[in-house]
């Protein structure tokens, strides 16, 4: 958590009464297996999400195991028997899944695809030796049918409203685990030991109405005059040190307990968003427990570091400029013809060109806004033909973090941003979050998201940040709404 950086993993999601985490050398295998609705209760005791776009989202669950490298990149070592780096590595030639079929990782959730799966989720200054991180089990399903089987794990009913999409074997399944039973009767009596909890959540009370009974978090705002200094440590990096735009980031703070029951609330409450502003987020989290201690990240990013569907290509975005949905009129035309906003983008866009300008030959799309539940931003898409080929943390280590999360010129570096905002204060925000796929035929298919848009939680802490693009010509006081602005954001689509 902000200030702190011991890095957690996971027990057995079965078994509270041992941390079964483990690091090193892998004593399993992940497999690819049917996400149902009797593997609901793993997931919300240990697992993971990632969406890969508006359709389509991976999901793991099981006993975590950590590592400093992916599955597959340990698996190419084993078999050359020698160490690898960028430059030499060659991923395996073979079939693949269909060039239109990964257009929009629409051939993952329908094939039988059987390969391994990885997750990087470090630190923001990347500073963790183990980021690579893995689940006994993982599957890549459609977004509609993980929504309807969330929602069916509740009941058909969740508000008095929803009514349950139509799944395989959903009746069957759920009159087994729900029908007329309790919170406790339905997997997670081994979450709640203690009697303050028993008395918290009446061992009566059905999942829809605990879920219900469950009230916002109290908000320990940010305070003012620790963004005060860092602003004005910022603009002597303007007037002193060439600093052209910086990224400074506060964090709300709540004591509250992240207990499965709040976490099938806050998935049911990014999982509830339909109108088009919530097709334009990345649903993404993780978390599990050790030794009694709850924690983990849940989030919804409209922020892409990279996606590379095949060897050849990459794709990213230059996100930067913001314009919330005030009573002005047309926000979004606003927000484009904004001087300030639009020379902040810019920062950012120069920035990924030039990256990926050393990476391959480069097509920028046209800046447009793209719409959130309760903010514009100024987006552009930029694509790179690759001139080689390059492994998941050569990306990472190119791409991050981006102006848009951290400064520019970038060449100034971590030591210029630790002179504003104290060393590990972010913890996992603003950090890489992402997913390596190995297929059988060796092709790789990487997605790294930007956790933003998140709240962490350590325990019985939870804490929700939120940063804002400062440029000379930023005025104090606006970029301190910006902040409130987007933890609003947060805690509108999250339901904390």
């Amino acid at each position: 958590m902000p200030g702190n950086t011991q890095e957690i993993t996971t027990p057995n999601s079965s078994v509270r009464t041992r941390d079964a985490s483990r690091s090193g050398s892998h004593d399993f295998s992940p497999s690819r297996q049917r996400f149902a609705l009797a593997t609901l209760p793993d997931f919300l005791q240990s697992g993971w999400l990632l969406s890969l776009n508006s359709s389509q989202i991976l999901v793991g669950w099981g006993e975590w195991q950590e590592s400093s490298h992916s599955l597959s990149t340990e698996n190419q070592k084993k078999s050359n028997g020698r160490s690898e780096s960028a430059s030499d590595f060659v991923q395996s030639a073979g079939p693949s899944l269909p060039a239109e079929s990964m257009s929009d990782f629409k051939g993952l959730a329908e094939s039988k695809y059987k390969g391994k799966c990885s997750i990087y989720a470090p630190d923001f200054y990347l500073k963790n030796p183990k980021p690579w991180r893995h689940t006994r089990h993982f599957d890549v399903i459609s977004f509609n049918q993980f929504a309807a089987l969330v929602l069916a794990f509740v009941a058909d009913d969740v508000n008095g409203e929803v009514e349950t999409q139509k799944i395989e074997n959903t009746g069957a399944e759920l009159n087994s685990k729900l029908n007329g039973k309790t919170l406790f009767q339905s997997g997670f009596e081994s979450q709640f030991e203690s009697a303050s909890d028993k008395k918290r959540l009446d061992a009566d009370l059905p999942l829809r109405e605990a879920l219900r009974a469950l009230n916002r978090f109290q908000w320990q705002e940010p305070d003012f005059s620790q963004f005060d200094r860092q602003w004005i440590s910022i603009q002597k990096g303007f007037s002193e040190r060439g600093l052209k735009k910086a990224v400074p980031v506060v964090f709300g703070k709540a004591q509250a307990k992240m207990d499965v029951v709040r976490r099938l609330k806050t998935l049911l409450s990014l999982l509830g968003g339909t109108e088009p502003a919530h097709r334009n987020l990345y649903l993404y989290g993780m978390w599990g427990e050790k030794e009694g201690v709850s924690y983990g990240m849940v989030g919804a990013t409209p922020e892409i570091l990279f996606t590379q569907r095949n060897p050849e290509e990459l794709e990213t975005v230059a996100l930067a400029g913001t314009r919330g949905k005030s009573n002005i009129e047309n926000p979004a035309a606003s927000l484009l013809a904004d001087p300030k906003e639009r020379y902040e983008h810019q920062l950012v866009l120069d920035d990924v060109q030039e990256v990926l300008g050393r990476m391959g030959m480069v097509s920028t799309g046209e800046t447009k806004t793209v719409e959130l539940p309760t903010l514009y931003h100024l987006k552009t898409s930029v694509r790179a033909r690759l001139n080689k080929t390059f492994d998941f943390s050569d990306c990472v280590r190119l791409l991050h973090p981006t102006p848009a999360l951290g400064l520019a010129p970038r060449a100034m570096g971590f030591s210029e941003m630790y002179l504003w905002e104290p060393t590990d204060e972010r913890h996992r925000y603003g950090a890489p979050f992402g997913v390596e796929l190995e297929l059988p035929d060796g092709q790789k298919i990487r997605h790294c998201v930007v956790a933003i848009r998140n709240i962490q939680w350590q325990g019985n802490e939870v804490y929700l940040g939120s940063g804002c693009g400062v440029v000379p010509d930023s005025v104090l006081q606006r970029e301190w709404r910006e902040l409130q602005l987007k933890r609003e954001s947060v805690k509108r689509i999250l339901d904390v």
